[in-house]
């Protein structure tokens, strides 16, 4: 579980050139989730670019980046 999120996303649609791009980054993050000491921290981010090389045919290059960190509760002592 976690508190707090921020996310912000832009996108270019396709241009003149044939061009577009999408970019996306969030995070989402809880010093105590249910337990105590169950911390979380998650990063993540996405990216694609388009180039429209004619009417059937376009190229796109697409990553996604995702990290988390998160405390967990046992009952091992």
């Amino acid at each position: 579980n976690y508190s707090w999120r921020k996310m912000g996303t832009i996108a270019s649609g396709m241009n003149s050139d044939g061009l577009a791009f999408v970019f996306s980054a969030s995070r989402r993050w809880a010093e105590e989730g249910y337990f105590d000491g169950t911390n979380y921290a998650a990063n993540s981010f996405f990216a694609s670019i388009e180039k429209k090389l004619s009417e059937k045919h376009s190229l796109n290059f697409t990553t996604i980046i995702a990290q988390n960190k998160r405390g967990k509760s046992s009952n091992v002592l």
